[in-house]
């Protein structure tokens, strides 16, 4: 940072001229790519791109405003990169198909990026806003400016579902001894939306887990279905409180079609872990459960059996 004393690191400089390299070398394919198609339809995995890139835009702007150089440098150039290295992961094998919804996203978060920087970067930026097409320098055009309608909380709740699964597929496999060859997802019922809603909102009124426990177990609704609820109300109280506060709201009340996110995202999966990958709703009686997990689905955290 400005105030900090400069301590200049020879591994640390070729760090950076291996990723700015790779920046040339990604800016270049994405041209390559072609111009993008305004008319195409995005998918989720499309506006979860164009989702991260506001929030990124936005932190890098706030940091920015507070004179915070080295802060901004790193959210975009490292935090932006690992979200479009997930993106490039979800798109593989469907670039021919949708070369023109892909080269608008790419390009847009390009156009954003460059631009931010600019200021700590600018010979690259300015190779780069040329190949990009821009107007004039980059040194000239406008600092991006964050679009709030841009924000997909749905698709960025959808995107990290996927991402969950994932992580803990790959968790679940670490541990056993032979690598399985299939893997059956179970969505957690519905009635478990409301549950979590319940905690949510009881979170509101107290940050002690006991409070949050007995408002939640005194509705009605919550203890009609006696210790099963209870059981699941600790486990989900656990995972609300994993949450950045300002998080939860969004994450209870605008509740995500499960089966139809890891349904749509099947193929990916398949690639993703090496295996077959089956999808079922806990609320499916014909379900294959030969072990009884799809009760533990919880949202958010889709039970997981493998074999």
């Amino acid at each position: 940072e400005l105030l900090a004393d400069a301590d200049f690191s020879p591994s640390l400089a070729r760090s950076m001229q291996d990723r700015l390299r790779r920046l040339y070398s990604f800016t270049r394919w994405v041209v390559e790519l072609g111009e993008p198609d305004e008319s195409s339809p995005l998918s989720m995995v499309d506006r979860w791109m164009l989702s991260r890139l506001q929030r990124h835009v936005k932190a890098a702007t706030e940091a920015m405003d507070r004179v915070r150089v080295r802060e901004a440098c790193h959210i975009a150039l490292y935090e932006l990169d690992r979200d479009v290295q997930w993106y490039l992961r979800r798109v593989e094998g469907e670039v021919d198909r949708r070369r023109g919804a892909i080269a608008r996203v790419l390009r847009e978060v390009l156009s954003a990026q460059v631009r931010m920087l600019a200021p700590m970067t600018p010979h690259i930026c300015e190779e780069l806003w040329e190949m990009l097409g821009g107007e004039g320098f980059v040194s000239r055009a406008p600092w991006p400016s964050y679009d709030e309608s841009k924000v997909d909380v749905e698709a960025e709740l959808s995107e990290g579902l996927v991402m969950s699964v994932v992580e803990d597929v790959e968790n679940i496999v670490k541990v056993l001894r032979s690598r399985p060859s299939k893997a059956h997802l179970y969505v957690a019922s519905r009635w478990k939306w409301g549950l979590l809603k319940a905690v949510v909102e009881a979170y509101a009124k107290t940050a002690d887990p006991r409070g949050v426990m007995r408002e939640v177990m005194s509705r009605e609704e919550v203890r009609g279905r006696g210790g099963e609820a209870a059981q699941l109300a600790r486990r989900l109280i656990e995972v609300v409180a994993s949450w950045p506060p300002e998080e939860r709201g969004a994450r209870a009340e605008a509740p995500i079609d499960e089966l139809k996110v890891l349904s749509e995202a099947k193929g990916f999966l398949e690639r993703a872990l090496g295996m077959e990958v089956h999808v079922y709703s806990e609320d499916d009686e014909s379900r294959y459960d030969p072990k009884g997990r799809a009760r533990q689905a919880l949202p958010y955290r889709p039970a997981i059996y493998l074999e």
